[in-house]
C-alpha cells in the first residue's frame, strides 16, 4: 500500500510543525544548558584563584615557621641532636607537601585543560554532540 500525494502532504503538513516546535524546544534546552556551561567555567576560575590565594597564604605560613624553627635552633644551642633532628625533619616534610600541592594543582590544571580541549574538539567534528 503506497502512500498517495495527498497523504505524503498531510504528513508533511501536520509532521513538520511538530518537528518545528520540538526544534525549537532543543534550541531553547542548548541555549540555556550553555549559560549552565558558562557559569561553570565561571565557577571553576573562581575556585582555581581561590585555591593558588589559598596556597599562597599557606607559603607565608610555612615560610613564618621555617624562620622561627631556624630562629629556635639558633637560640638555643644546647638543643639535642634528636629535636634538632625532628625540628629539620618538621622543615623537610613542609617544604615536600608544598613541592607536592603544587605539583597535584599542574596535574589538575593539565586535567581540566585537556578536557576542555577534548570537548571543543568533538564539538567541532561532531556539532550535534
Amino acid at each position: 500500500m503506497a502512500l498517495t500525494d495527498e497523504d505524503k502532504a498531510w504528513f508533511a503538513e501536520h509532521f513538520d510543525a511538530r518537528f518545528d516546535g520540538i526544534d525549537k524546544r532543543l534550541a531553547a534546552i542548548d541555549t540555556r544548558l550553555d549559560a549552565v556551561d558558562a557559569r561553570f567555567d565561571r565557577q571553576d576560575d573562581y575556585l582555581l584563584r581561590f585555591r593558588s590565594e589559598v596556597i599562597g597564604r599557606f607559603e607565608i605560613i610555612d615560610r613564618r615557621l621555617d624562620f622561627l624553627a631556624n630562629s629556635f635552633n639558633k637560640l638555643d644551642m644546647q638543643v639535642p641532636p634528636l629535636n634538632r633532628a625532628v625540628v629539620d625533619f618538621g622543615i623537610l616534610a613542609g617544604q615536600f607537601a608544598r613541592e607536592q600541592m603544587i605539583t597535584k594543582e599542574r596535574d589538575a590544571d593539565i586535567v581540566a585543560r585537556i578536557a576542555r580541549l577534548e570537548e571543543q574538539v568533538s564539538k567541532l567534528i561532531k556539532p550535534a554532540a
